[in-house]
């Protein structure tokens, strides 16, 4: 009885994807879902310097130097920039040649926050969570002074561990932390560009 189940499950998910498909339904991220006209669009992509403006109001749960310095040699900024140029010029330039002209601008700016949870028995933090937000800009680059912004959202990602006794253990958590979060912004910024230049009409 199990056997035939599993086999009319596998027949009815057969029949439903055939049929979503005559529908024009597509998965998301269905392997070379990527249309030329978005690869094109994503060369000529414009990605300006990704501006961190550090870390806003929250709790700080270790003591060893500035926040602020520690997190900037993290180079957030610097990380999620080269990581959206190899996914927008993986693709559409092999021989590494750069577009005449550029069509649309990436702005982001990013945002940081830390917050401390749990209380240990010398009040200090038992746990630490890093969120780390990205408001993503897309202007039109029509060459005259007046940009339209096409695309103005935000995207956020988080992440939670234990605090350990070590500060310096807890600063690498914090680092490699913020670093997964920039890698992993980059990566929906780049799904949603993708939809975006997908959907666009000619």
């Amino acid at each position: 009885m199990t056997k035939g189940k599993t086999g009319l499950q596998v027949v009815f998910s057969s029949v439903l994807f055939l049929a979503l498909s005559a529908c024009g339904f597509q998965p998301m991220y269905q392997e070379g879902i990527t249309s030329k006209k978005a690869e094109i669009a994503l060369w000529k992509l414009d990605i300006a310097p990704i501006r961190d403006m550090g870390v806003s109001s929250g709790l700080a749960t270790t003591n060893s130097g500035s926040i602020r310095d520690i997190l900037e040699k993290s180079r957030l900024s610097q990380v999620m920039h080269n990581r959206l140029l190899m996914l927008t010029r993986s693709q559409s330039s092999s021989d590494g040649a750069q577009p005449a002209v550029r069509g649309h601008r990436l702005e982001i700016i990013l945002q940081q926050r830390i917050s401390g949870f749990g209380i240990r028995p010398d009040a200090s933090a038992s746990q630490e969570q890093v969120t780390l937000t990205a408001k993503v800009i897309l202007k039109n680059l029509d060459g005259s002074d007046k940009q339209i912004i096409l695309m103005d959202q935000s995207m956020t990602e988080r992440l939670a561990y234990d605090l350990v006794q070590s500060d310096f253990a807890s600063l690498t958590k914090r680092e490699d932390s913020l670093k997964r979060l920039s890698l992993k912004l980059a990566d929906r910024i780049h799904q949603r560009l993708v939809l975006f230049y997908r959907d666009q009409k000619d």
